[in-house]
């Protein structure tokens, strides 16, 4: 947004300030267009979807920075770890991945964990990223 427009946005509805100071702090923002609005009174906060999908993960609001336009986020997605096991009976009954596995073998290992198994679990972690890639 150009000086110009700020100094006579902020001129019509503030009266008795130094307009180059304000319009300063204002630029200083990172997104001027939005602290305008917000001095004017006529900021709107996007609506913004709180569980989303993307690239099959389930992602969950968390925040939203205005000034710079992202959205902070939780995320789940399926994930698969191939496992090595001692014997065939432990990789039977073994159904859920847990990271104290044996997931690396050297090659001096190999015959000591001779069964793999392909595990499925739901990893979680936080992501942040800017409104419209929110919004895919």
């Amino acid at each position: 947004m150009s000086a110009k427009i700020l100094k006579i946005a902020i001129k019509n509805s503030i009266q008795d300030i130094n307009l180059d100071n304000l319009i300063e702090v204002l630029e200083a923002t990172g997104n001027s267009m939005v602290a305008t609005e917000i001095m004017l009174g006529i900021y709107d906060m996007p609506n913004i979807p709180l569980v989303t999908t993307s690239r099959n993960r389930k992602r969950t609001f968390t925040s939203y920075n205005k000034f710079a336009n992202v959205v902070e986020f939780d995320y789940e997605e399926e994930r698969s770890q191939t496992c090595f096991f001692r014997t065939k009976e432990e990789m039977e009954n073994t159904v859920e991945y847990s990271s104290k596995m044996k997931i690396y073998l050297n090659s001096s290992e190999e015959e000591l964990f001779p069964f793999r198994k392909q595990l499925s679990y739901t990893y979680t972690g936080s992501s942040s990223c800017n409104l419209a890639e929110w919004e895919q």
